[in-house]
């Protein structure tokens, strides 16, 4: 099932419209079946799948459709294939922009669990090459391409998109891409929403490193409007700061 929202974004400020009656609920009973697809701009969506844990609860992970004149480029797949295949198929019938290329962020199932679905449909796939290396240990296939980076960590692979590699965080493999004409952020996992209390899961990451590799993004990035995080609603550039705040207080609580 798909849902639709249209969302106006202003730095810190976001307001939602609803423009299918069924995006009223939250999500369905059926909520592993359920995207929502989320308007940032005229040229960026957001879509949102669901996944239920028994530790956590029902968990969104947020991924992004960013269309040309043509095409469109996907930004991380949903939890899994199925909830993937309809991103795919909704980018083709409803923006009529038919995703040819696709970026993974890191080699957890939240941001490459339907990369099965994507390769399916011929679709052009790149990450990390350390995502790639992870994934078939994680149950995941990899990407068919690696990105490859210049001497700044940034690949233009997927251009005029710029993936970055900031450093380890969430993962040792996270990277974030930015996207210049919105002056959007895409942080995936490595940037928490503003309601989070805490640095969420850390068993792959290096809670070391997460705070140096935020203030990686914020030099090569000096000018960012919105901040996407997987896990919450998109926000300002605060959240960035708010991310170090909660990796410097999780660390010393581990002193």
């Amino acid at each position: 099932m798909a849902k639709f929202i249209l969302v106006s974004l202003c730095m810190a400020m976001l307001s939602a419209v609803t423009v299918n009656s069924h995006a009223a609920k939250a999500h369905s009973e059926n909520i592993e079946t359920d995207v929502v697809f989320t308007q940032l701009s005229r040229n960026v969506w957001m879509h949102t799948s669901y996944k239920s844990f028994d530790k956590w609860g029902t968990i969104p992970a947020n991924g992004l459709i960013v269309l040309d004149e043509e095409n469109s480029t996907l930004i991380d797949t949903a939890w899994n294939n199925a909830q993937t295949k309809t991103i795919l198929e909704w980018a083709k019938t409803n923006l009529k922009r038919p995703i040819t290329r696709a970026v993974f962020t890191h080699a957890h199932s939240d941001k490459m669990g339907g990369v099965e679905t994507v390769r399916s449909y011929g679709i052009k796939t790149w990450a990390n090459p350390h995502s790639n290396d992870l994934a078939p240990s994680n149950k995941l296939m990899p990407a068919e391409f690696d990105l490859s980076f210049d001497s700044n960590n940034r690949s233009s692979d997927i251009s005029p998109l710029i993936t970055f590699k900031p450093g380890a965080g969430h993962t040792l493999d996270n990277i974030v891409v930015y996207l210049p004409d919105e002056k959007i952020l895409y942080g995936g996992c490595l940037i928490r929403p503003g309601n989070a209390k805490s640095m969420g899961n850390t068993q792959d990451g290096d809670v070391n490193s997460w705070d140096r590799s935020v203030k990686n993004i914020i030099q090569s990035f000096p000018v960012i409007d919105s901040v996407i995080p997987t896990h919450g609603a998109p926000g300002s550039k605060e959240l960035l700061e708010h991310t170090i705040k909660l990796v410097e207080k999780h660390r010393g609580s581990l002193n």
